[in-house]
This record gives C-alpha cells, sequence and structure tokens, in this order.
C-alpha cells in the first residue's frame, strides 16, 4: 500500500515470447532537479502535434493517442523544455463529455526521470484532475495536476497543466522508494491531529463534479442546508395532465442553498402520473458519487404543493440511511425543486407486521389500466385506494404504479401507503396477473416506518380485481436460509436478456426495457446455471438517452418468496451503474448495494452482471423478524456521526468552481472512517 519505485520492461526476444523486469533504484538527490522551481511556476504547455484521434470528439470509446508531444514553460509560445515530451493516450467515455486519460512526460530520457499522470478530461475546455505519480528522480512523488486544453483554431492545439500539489519539497532527497518514509508509516503528509479533525470543515466546492470517492458525509450534513435540483435534464412522454404520462430526468444538478449554488451530486430518476393526475408515483437517486448513492421513493403532488418522499436506502456510505426528503416545485413550469431532508424523529420505530395485523383490504377505487392484462407494457395505475385493516377501519390510502411484464405473467411494481397517521410506507416488488399471491418488499418509509422492511404478500381479492388483500409474511428462521454473500459465486451474478422485450429503442427517452424469466448464472454468463432463480424487472430510458432507471427483483427462493428487489441506474452503455438492494423472505432487512454491467456478445446487452458491492447481510444474518427495531431503522448510521459531531461540522459549498481543497488536510481514514 501506497509503494513506489522505477522498474525496467524490456522485451527478452525479438519474438516478444517474454520480457524482463528490473529495479532502478533512485538516483542521487544532487543529480536531478525540482519539478516544482523548475518548471516554469508549475505550469507545463503541451502541443497536440503529435497526436492522432482514432474516431472522433462525439463517439464513446474514440481515442486521442500521441507520441514525443514537445512542451513548453508559462505558455504555448513560451520556452521550449529541450529533451523532454508527452506521450499517452485518452479514451473518450460513454456521455461523450470527459476523457479517461493516462500519460507521461519525459523529463530526463538518460536516467527515465519523468512523471505519469492518470485522471479525466473534459472534451471540452474546462478543467479536469490528474493524479500523478513518478520515475527516476520523481519516484515517490504524489500530487494532482490540472489539465486544461487550449484553443487556437478550435482544435485542442495545446493543453496546460498545472501542478496543484505535491510532495516534491517534503521528499527532495534521493531515498531509496524500498526505504521505509513518512508517506507510508507513521503520520502521513496532509494528517491532522483529533482536535484538528473534530473542527475541520468539509469543503465540497467542486462545481458540477459528484465524484469524491471514499468520502462519507452523513445525510444530515449533507442536506443540513435546503438543496435545489435544478431541472435542466428533463423529459415528458405523453402530457402533464395525462394519466400514464411519465416523466424522466436524468443527471440533474443538485445545489445547495440556491439554484446557483454549489453542486453536492446529481439527481436522477422517473416518476409516472396517476389517476386523477394529481399525484406522480416516483424512484429516483441522488449521486453523490459513483459508489455512493441515496435511493427514494414516493409521491411528488403535480402542482407546486410539498410531496414527501421515502429515503428507501443507498449504496456505498448511505446503504442504511432513512428519512423523509420533502420535495416542492418552484414555478409553474417547475424550473427546480426544493429539497429539505428530515430525520426520523419517532420516539420508536413501528412494526410493519403490527401494521398490517390480520390483513389489510384495498379497495380499487382509484385504478385505471392502460391496455390491457394481455399486452406487454401494459400500465396498472391507482391512486387513492382505501386501505382498511382487519376490522374495516380505514388507516390510510394506497398509490402505485405496475408494468405488465413479458409472458404476460407478472407485473413489476412501486408504491406507496399513505398512512391516516402523516407516515408513509413504499414498496417495490412483483405481482402476478393471476389471483395468486406476490412477494412484495418494504423499501422503507417517513417517520416511525423510516428503514422499515417486510414482506408482503399480495393477492387479487376477487377475478374483477376490485380489491386486494394484503398480508404479512415473517422472515423465515435462519437455519432455512442461504448467504447471498457465501453462496452466488463470490458475489457475482450474470444475467440473461433472453426473456426481455424493448418497447421502443435504445435512442428515445420512455423507451422500456422490460422481462421476466431471465435466467441467471454464477461466475460468468456460461457459468453455473441458478436453478429455479430469475430475474424480472422494468427500466425506463431518461430524458439524456445515457440511462435507465430501473427496478428489478431477483426471484431466489419462489417457495419462501426469498428475493432481492433492486432499484437504481443503468448506463444505456458497458459502463457500471449503481443499484440499492432490499429483500424479502430470507433477505427481509438486507441493504447495500449492486453493481450492474451490460455484457455484449454479439453487440447488444447480452448479458448483464451483478456484483454486491456492499451488504448489511452478515450483521444481520440471524431470522430477526423485519417488525423488530434494527440498527438500520434506529440508532447510528453507517456513515453518519454523532449529534456533536454532526454539531461541529460545515459544509462549506463557498468556492464555487474551485477543484482544490486550499488548506484542507483531512486524513483518508477520517473521510469515511465507517465504509472502509
Amino acid at each position: 500500500a501506497g509503494a513506489s519505485g522505477t522498474l525496467l520492461l524490456k522485451a527478452a526476444n525479438e519474438e516478444y515470447s517474454s520480457y524482463d523486469w528490473n529495479y532502478q533504484p533512485k538516483p542521487e538527490a544532487e543529480t536531478c532537479f525540482s519539478l516544482v522551481d523548475t518548471l516554469g511556476g508549475h505550469l507545463i504547455y503541451e502541443s497536440s502535434s503529435g497526436s492522432i484521434v482514432i474516431g472522433d470528439y462525439e463517439t464513446p470509446g474514440s481515442m486521442d493517442i500521441w507520441f514525443n508531444n514537445s512542451m513548453y514553460t508559462g505558455s504555448h509560445d513560451g520556452a521550449l523544455l529541450e529533451g523532454m515530451y508527452s506521450l499517452g493516450e485518452c479514451t473518450l467515455l460513454a456521455n461523450a463529455t470527459e476523457f479517461m486519460c493516462t500519460e507521461q512526460f519525459v523529463l530526463n530520457a538518460t536516467d527515465g526521470s519523468s512523471i505519469v499522470a492518470a485522471g479525466f478530461s473534459p472534451n471540452s475546455f474546462e478543467d479536469g484532475t490528474m493524479a500523478i505519480s513518478g520515475t527516476g528522480c520523481f519516484t515517490g512523488i504524489k500530487g494532482g495536476l490540472t489539465i486544461t486544453a487550449q484553443s487556437i483554431e478550435e482544435d485542442y492545439d495545446y493543453f496546460s497543466y498545472e501542478v496543484k500539489s505535491t510532495n516534491e519539497k517534503e521528499d527532495a532527497s534521493g531515498v531509496d522508494a524500498g526505504e521505509e518514509t513518512d508517506s507510508s508509516k507513521g503520520e502521513e503528509a496532509g494528517s491532522n491531529t483529533e482536535e484538528e479533525i473534530s473542527n475541520e470543515t468539509v469543503d465540497k466546492s467542486t462545481e458540477g463534479e459528484s465524484e469524491k470517492e471514499g468520502e462519507c458525509i452523513p445525510i444530515e450534513t449533507l442536506f443540513a442546508q435546503s438543496a435545489y435540483e435544478v431541472n435542466v435534464n428533463a423529459t415528458t412522454i405523453g402530457g402533464l395532465n395525462v394519466t400514464g404520462a411519465v416523466y424522466a430526468w436524468s443527471e440533474n444538478p443538485l445545489r445547495v442553498g440556491s439554484v446557483d449554488g454549489a453542486a453536492i451530486g446529481k439527481s436522477t430518476g422517473k416518476c409516472t402520473l396517476l389517476p386523477g393526475e394529481q399525484m406522480w408515483m416516483c424512484s429516483g437517486i441522488f449521486k453523490i458519487s459513483n459508489q455512493d448513492t441515496i435511493t427514494t421513493m414516493g409521491l411528488s403532488p403535480n402542482n407546486q404543493e410539498r410531496g414527501s418522499l421515502a429515503v428507501t436506502g443507498g449504496t456505498g456510505c448511505y446503504q442504511n440511511v432513512n428519512g423523509t426528503i420533502y420535495i416542492t416545485s418552484q414555478g409553474e413550469t417547475s424550473e427546480s425543486f426544493l429539497l429539505e431532508y428530515q430525520a426520523s424523529n419517532a420516539d420508536e420505530a413501528c412494526s410493519i407486521q403490527d401494521l398490517v395485523g390480520e390483513g389489510l383490504s384495498e379497495a380499487n377505487v382509484g385504478g385505471k389500466t392502460i391496455g390491457d392484462y394481455e399486452t406487454v407494457g401494459s400500465k396498472d395505475l391507482w391512486a387513492g385506494n382505501i386501505l382498511t385493516d382487519s376490522s374495516g377501519a380505514q388507516i390510510g390510502l394506497s398509490y402505485g404504479d405496475c408494468t405488465l411484464l413479458p409472458g404476460v405473467a407478472a407485473f413489476m411494481c412501486i408504491g406507496e401507503w399513505a398512512l391516516d397517521s402523516g407516515d408513509i410506507v413504499t414498496y417495490a416488488g412483483y405481482s402476478p396477473n393471476s389471483m395468486n399471491p406476490g412477494h412484495i418488499a418494504v423499501t422503507g418509509g417517513t417517520g416511525c416506518y423510516a428503514g422499515a422492511s417486510g414482506t408482503l404478500l399480495l393477492k387479487a381479492a376477487n377475478e374483477e380485481y376490485s380489491s386486494y388483500d394484503w398480508n404479512y409474511q415473517p422472515k423465515p428462521e435462519a437455519e432455512t436460509c442461504f448467504s447471498l454473500v457465501d453462496t452466488l459465486g463470490g458475489h457475482l451474478i450474470y444475467e440473461s436478456s433472453s426473456g426481455s422485450i424493448v418497447i421502443g429503442d435504445y435512442e428515445t427517452p420512455g423507451s422500456m426495457d422490460i422481462w421476466f424469466n431471465n435466467s441467471m448464472y454464477t461466475g460468468s454468463h456460461d457459468g453455473a446455471l441458478l436453478e429455479g432463480m430469475y430475474s424480472l424487472g422494468e427500466c425506463t430510458l431518461l430524458a439524456n438517452a445515457t440511462e435507465f432507471m430501473c427496478t428489478e427483483q431477483f426471484v431466489l427462493n419462489a417457495t419462501d418468496g426469498s428475493s432481492i428487489v433492486a432499484a437504481g441506474f443503468s448506463p444505456n452503455s458497458f459502463e457500471d451503474g449503481t443499484m440499492a438492494i432490499s429483500g424479502t423472505g430470507c433477505f427481509t432487512g438486507i441493504k447495500g448495494g449492486l453493481t450492474i454491467t451490460a455484457q455484449s456478445i454479439e453487440e447488444d446487452y447480452d448479458y448483464f452482471s451483478y456484483e454486491v458491492k456492499s451488504t448489511n447481510e452478515k450483521e444481520d444474518a440471524s431470522g430477526v423478524d423485519a417488525g423488530e427495531e434494527t440498527d438500520s431503522s434506529k440508532g447510528e448510521e453507517a456513515g453518519s456521526n454523532t449529534e456533536e459531531e454532526i454539531s461541529n461540522e460545515t459544509v462549506d459549498k463557498s468556492t464555487e468552481g474551485e477543484s482544490e481543497k486550499e488548506g484542507e488536510c483531512i486524513p483518508i481514514e477520517t473521510l469515511c472512517p465507517v465504509c472502509i
């Protein structure tokens, strides 16, 4: 960990059938020059005269590759750095807005001294960020470069590189990289004392930058001020007053304090307009970083009134979070949405088992079917269905959205109970297109139901579908269950897309990819078949056509109703997406994250791999009933701080556009003490 050094790699013969690796010690300090002092006040300009583009600047996967690009100090027509040159490779990523790059600045070819940089470069004239390592005299160097494209005649004619930070002054001696140094043992550069850490400010001022991997900021601190979602990337399929219309958005900026405040992440999701055209049934995800996401589910009014969304969990730092996000549309055309977070303030957690009791009845007074029960993709929507308990007393209203899957045997559903107490309960899962029961996962709720989990059985009460019965299914005994982590091939599941149907295409927002009974395998797409297990679900293509919002269910034991329900985003590409999980049956109470990646054999999305990135399964492996109070619903959450710690934290968003957190040295162990 933290190792550095210079290796010499050489072909052992002309056939390249083997290679030789040798270690090169770091040169003596007196033979080296200082990167900081020598290269024009940290600023290097590189000509792109030696570059070749394979593809173009619009097609993901295109490459910009170069060798022997000249380098200058101060400006593109500054002093030529004799004998120094740059080489490297950049690949255009899925959204065609940025490149992933690896490059090397050869500063002394004789002794092999160079700087190696890796990071992203925007497909624009904005700043990118790269981390550096080194060889030769610069062995052991660490720090950051800012890269900015420069234009003379519209193209990327030059690039400027500014050294933003480096440990060179602390490591200016000729100490060999193999020796123990302060950067690998003891206190690290940038570490603070415990007293200093307690008074630190968490500055997340990077404009548009949501990728802060490893930084666990508690949800209470993240939303300490009101946040605004700036609605710049949304589309409506249908009309704003047409039942069944879909409102889909992708990567809307999340900003603190105002619509012009500093960015803290991005929002992605979709809503379906329910009968009566008063309420949208929504599922969404806040992407604080690629690995750290917060999922929400609930109703949003089709006006400027305040709505309540349940925080149903998340991934990474936020896999156990809960609470309420209040959402209010700003302006008649919803130019933005005000988002306000409230943690659960209930004295004690409420039990789903107690709520359902001996069973609930749902009178289908607000239902509407768009299509029919025989056409794939048809919608079953409802708003204001009346929920009554076993004594006949009304306890609340039900809202939801179901999509009929291929084979027309089952619907994929999300929904909400709006209880008369003011709390809500959210759920997701499949409902058979028959009189058979379906297993539905409680994904969360608000108030005393924040963080709730459990398994519900949903069944039509009659063939006219005029009412439905809800019953509670206790969690099976632990000895009858298997471990998701231990059993499914090292966490990796492959799913065939053979049972999928696309309604629309992969270019039109609002198109759907829906499936039922997709086979599942371990290890690879031709690995061991998981007998009796299958996947079903629905994905909707969002506004920019680069990603889907998905809800899906992995049925792992149809007999006892054990399944994993996943909600989140999946890129319309072969890149990774992130989904938060809930469960039914043996997996009641499970929380965590899945990474989803499309796999191709013949150009299409032939298979999908799912890797369990984090889960609380080991902490919740007992047969504890979901109705009981657990650490995920009460007490300290993963990534959360105590009230005293939170009171000392400040989320400083004041430096708009700054990618460097000047003067702020929070040790990596402190940034994510629980996640790690």
